[in-house]
């Protein structure tokens, strides 16, 4: 009787000690090991975790392995997937993936997706932590969203369709160790070759190493490097990443984004304080920022400041730079038919060398910032620059514009700097307005093709430095006086050194010119500062100019006046232009209403393009949109 007694003890204090075990916290579960493919349908525990892959283990094709939120796995080595892997974890309980990467063959389950981007089946990685490997590695259209990439040796690479969104890739590095053979490193953030959407992701603190004793060395995009066509790289944060070479042939391209794909568009981002580094640390490289070689590339609404060398280089045909805030200056090399449009340019300059057809237009230029196009050793009838509608403001540092070529240079403002524009081309001045500078005004070595229209005065040395051989007309600019000695005073020319030719500067004009490239009513000044377009009498496209719209010219949309940028003020469904001119109030929500009393609403005769006070005028069964006709001034 006390021997079972005794057992039944031990017994009773064994599966206590038992229950105490399984509910202590921080005991650690035994690992699972996995030491062999996987080659039936498997789900990955918690109760399983931590899970222990061996070396060379994959999923089988045909196979489909999930891994439950809260799972950790140490990978080893890479781990190939050439089933399904579903690895989707919570905001709340993330996946751990350590010392391994992930690879996506080909014959994998790729991700599909409905038509607003929300995922519906296949592979997929979110909410992951991959962390001290070689991150995630796909060659089909996956969904890699919410995960953390950090300290790998690269954060993705991507060769399929995929939705690569919303991810923290973060201090990944790479780097070769010299030796002979050409070397080069792209991409250690994100890498791409597909035509995929990169978006809301934070890429900090990448880094790339190049070097090479023997031969060169090149260096591409640390942040992001594209290869696909129509990618979307849209409102990402793109910052302290790093190209560093320590020889001096290594050369670093592009430390925050590299492009060769075309018809990309890289919308939204912030990209700031990347870098490349040169021998010794130095600072040096190519360009911090986008280094473009793709075709038809499109930049717009990005901050792109604080970046060692230059924030933009192009090196390719019909791309757009329009609306950026930039402190980084932009190149332009060997291109045609670019366009930079509406951008804020601080302190940085435009550089555009063997290029042609080149559009910069209503652009802010602040700090001192400023145009060179420099296409030296270039046939000067096809390199065309057309540069109207821009602001200019300096604090007597540069000169605001310096043309070597064809130029066109129209109805600008350029004020405070050295000199305002400096000519040793063939160029068309026109409409401008050019004044306050420490030096010269307009400077040139070259008889203009045409030059009238503009505003020179107040410039300290002088309004205009002529020192062509031929004489100049120019006729019909306002000189800040009418006298007709001191205009003389501050024109530079023939009588000043007799080897020059003559200014013929009379008649000239005895006010100062308003500038108004579109005749909407809205000076340049006002508009450059503005919504509006200076080039577009009818910005929103609603049927009334712009200078009706704002009716006060104070570039502001003040109450009693319809917005010159919004084509509804409203919001009634009804632009205002239509209301307008059917005696409407555009200013307030009467789409409900019947002006005509027909039995049909406002809405309705604007849809059926009918007339809203004529009760006769009734809907048409089937409407096309209303095409507004500009109203006149009146």
């Amino acid at each position: 009787m006390m021997i079972k007694s005794s057992l039944y003890k031990l017994m009773i204090l064994g599966v206590l000690n038992a229950c105490f075990f399984i509910a202590l916290p921080g005991i650690a579960n035994p690992e699972t090991i996995v030491d062999s493919n996987i080659t039936l349908d498997t789900t990955w525990t918690r109760v399983g975790s931590p899970y222990n892959v061996a070396q060379g283990v994959v999923v089988n094709p045909g196979v489909r392995l999930k891994i439950d939120p809260g799972v950790e796995v140490n990978l080893n080595s890479v781990f190939k997937i050439h089933g399904e892997l579903i690895a989707e974890g919570t905001e709340d309980e993330g996946i751990i993936f350590t010392s391994g990467g992930i690879v996506f063959e080909t014959d994998a389950v790729p991700s599909t997706w409905d038509n607003q981007g929300k995922y519906l089946s296949g592979s997929i990685i979110k909410y992951c932590e991959i962390r001290n490997g070689s991150g995630v590695s796909t060659q089909i259209d996956l969904d890699i969203s919410e995960n953390i990439l950090e300290s790998n040796s690269r954060g993705i690479i991507n060769s399929g369709n995929s939705r690569i969104e919303n991810n923290k890739i973060l201090n990944n590095s790479i780097g070769y160790p010299g030796g002979t053979g050409s070397h080069f490193i792209s991409g250690v953030g994100i890498t791409n070759s597909g035509n995929s959407i990169i978006r809301g992701n934070k890429v900090d603190g990448n880094y790339g190493l190049c070097e090479n004793y023997y031969q060169l060395d090149y260096c591409y995009g640390c942040g992001i490097y594209n290869e696909g066509n129509s990618v979307v790289i849209e409102d990402n944060s793109i910052t302290n990443n790093i190209l560093e070479g320590n020889h001096s042939d290594v050369t670093a391209y592009g430390a925050a984004i590299y492009n060769i794909g075309d018809s990309v568009t890289i919308k939204g981002n912030t990209i700031r304080d990347n870098a490349t580094r040169g021998l010794g640390g130095s600072l040096g490289g190519i360009c911090a920022g986008i280094y473009n070689l793709g075709e038809s590339l499109n930049i717009e609404h990005n901050h792109i400041l604080c970046n060692h060398g230059y924030g933009i280089w192009i090196e390719a045909n019909n791309c757009k730079i329009k609306t950026n805030d930039l402190k980084n200056g932009i190149r332009i090399e060997s291109s045609d038919s670019t366009m930079i449009k509406g951008n804020t340019i601080t302190a940085i300059s435009i550089f555009c060398q063997y290029s042609t057809n080149t559009l910069i237009e209503s652009n802010t230029f602040l700090e001192n910032a400023f145009i060179l196009n420099d296409t030296s050793g270039a046939g000067e009838n096809d390199r065309t620059w057309i540069i109207k509608g821009n602001s200019f403001t300096g604090n007597n540092l540069y000169t605001a514009i310096r043309n070597t070529q064809h130029a066109i240079i129209k109805s600008n403002i350029i004020r405070g700097y050295v000199d305002g524009i400096v000519n040793q081309g063939k160029a068309t001045i026109e409409n401008n307005e050019v004044s306050d500078n420490s030096h010269y005004g307009i400077s040139t070595s070259v008889m203009l093709e045409s030059f009238f229209g503009n505003n020179l005065f107040n410039n300290f040395e002088y309004d205009f430095h002529y020192t062509a051989t031929v004489d100049q007309t120019a006729i019909s600019n306002y000189w800040g006086t009418t006298n007709s000695s001191e205009i003389m005073d501050n024109i530079y020319d023939y009588w000043d050194d007799i080897t020059f030719g003559k200014v013929i500067f009379e008649p000239f004009a005895v006010t100062p010119f308003t500038i108004d490239s579109d005749n909407d009513g809205l000076p340049d000044i006002i508009e450059n500062n503005s919504c509006t377009d200076a080039f577009n009498a009818d910005s929103d496209i609603d049927g009334i100019k712009d200078g009706v719209e704002d009716a006060n010219h104070n570039g502001t949309f003040d109450s009693g006046e319809t917005n010159p940028c919004n084509r509804d003020t409203d919001n009634d469904g009804m632009t205002d232009g239509w209301e307008v001119q059917y005696n409407l109030n555009p200013m307030v929500d009467d789409a409900s209403e019947d002006a005509d009393g027909d039995g049909y609403t406002n809405i309705e005769e604007y849809r059926g393009l009918s007339d809203p006070r004529d009760d006769n005028s009734l809907p048409k069964p089937k409407s096309m949109p209303w095409i507004p006709l500009l109203l006149l001034d009146g």
